[in-house]
C-alpha cells in the first residue's frame, strides 16, 4: 500500500512562500539514483539512498520546482537569475544553465513530456485574463507551443501525452485553511484532440496537485478531516480512495516521481507535510 512505501520518502516542513529565500528543503523531486530540492534558493542533490547532499547551482537568483527528465540525466527547473522567472534545464551533476523561455511572465516547471524533448510549464503570460495556461517549450528553444485547453494551473500528463489532468484555476501558493469558496479546486481530466474536458472530482474543498500515473490520478485533498492527504482516482472504476492518514500536518507540494523503489509500484511520493 502507498502509505508504506512513504516510509522511504522524504518529508520536509514547508512555511515560506514560492520564490522567497528559505532555510528549509522544499520543492523535492526523485530519480532512480538521486533526489534534488531547493534550499537557501539554490538546488541541492543527494543520492537516493541517503547521504550527504552538496549544492549544483550557485546564483544571486533562485532555483525552484526542479523536475527530473525520465532517464535521470537533466534537470528542469524554474529559476530567476534575469529579474523574471523562466525556465531552464541542466545536466544532473551541474552545468551552465540553458535558457529556454523569455517572457516577463512567471514560467513555472510542472513535468518533461514523456519523449523527454519538452517541457510542460504554466504561465501568466495572456492579457487580459491573466489566468494560468499551459505551454509546452522544446529543449532546442524557439517559441512556447500553447496547449489546447482554456485555462489551466496544476497539470500532469497522460503516459501517452495525449491526455491532461489538471486544476483550472490556482490557489497552491495561498494558505487559506478548509477553504471552500469560490476558489477551491477540483481535477478536470480531457483529451487534448477531442478537447473533452471535465471534473471528475466535486469535493466544495481543495482537490489539487494531480499526479498521473497509469490507470490512476493521485492528487492531495482535504476532503474527510480538513487536512490535506493523499488520494487516488481510479481513472477505470471511478473510485477514489485514501492513501495516507496524517491528521496534524498538510501534505503540500508533492511530486510523483520515477525511482527504483521498494516496491512494486515503482514509484515514490516526495512531500511535505
Amino acid at each position: 500500500m502507498l502509505k508504506h512505501f512513504l516510509f522511504f520518502s522524504i518529508t520536509l516542513f514547508l512555511i515560506s512562500s514560492a520564490f522567497a529565500e528559505s532555510h528549509l528543503m522544499r520543492y523535492a523531486d526523485a530519480s532512480k539514483d538521486h533526489v534534488v530540492f531547493t534550499y537557501e534558493g539554490d538546488l541541492w542533490l543527494a543520492s537516493i539512498d541517503g547521504g550527504m547532499a552538496h549544492r549544483i547551482t550557485r546564483s544571486d537568483g533562485s532555483e525552484v520546482f526542479a523536475k527530473f527528465s525520465l532517464d535521470g540525466s537533466r534537470l528542469a527547473f524554474t529559476a530567476n537569475y534575469d529579474g523574471g522567472s523562466d525556465v531552464y534545464v541542466m545536466d544532473v551533476e551541474g552545468s551552465t544553465p540553458q535558457r529556454l523561455t523569455y517572457h516577463p511572465a512567471q514560467d513555472l516547471v510542472l513535468d518533461w513530456f514523456p519523449d523527454g524533448n519538452s517541457i510542460l510549464f504554466r504561465s501568466r503570460r495572456e492579457y487580459p485574463s491573466r489566468a494560468d495556461m499551459l505551454y509546452k517549450i522544446s529543449l532546442n528553444g524557439g517559441m512556447p507551443e500553447k496547449l489546447p485547453v482554456d485555462r489551466a494551473g496544476l497539470a500532469s500528463l497522460s503516459p501517452d501525452a495525449k491526455m491532461l489532468a489538471y486544476n483550472r484555476g490556482s490557489r497552491e501558493f495561498r494558505n487559506w485553511k478548509r477553504h471552500q469558496g469560490g476558489t477551491a479546486q477540483d481535477i478536470w481530466v480531457g483529451s487534448f484532440a477531442a478537447k473533452n474536458y471535465q471534473k471528475i472530482t466535486s469535493f466544495n474543498g481543495t482537490d489539487n496537485f494531480p499526479m498521473w500515473y497509469k490507470n490512476s490520478i493521485y492528487f492531495i485533498s482535504d476532503r474527510e478531516d480538513g487536512t490535506m492527504n493523499i488520494y487516488k482516482y481510479n481513472l477505470d472504476n471511478k473510485n477514489i480512495s485514501r492513501m495516507t492518514s496524517y491528521d496534524t500536518f498538510d501534505v503540500k507540494y508533492p511530486s510523483l516521481a520515477l525511482i527504483i523503489s521498494y516496491t512494486n509500484i515503482k514509484k515514490l511520493f516526495i512531500c511535505w507535510i
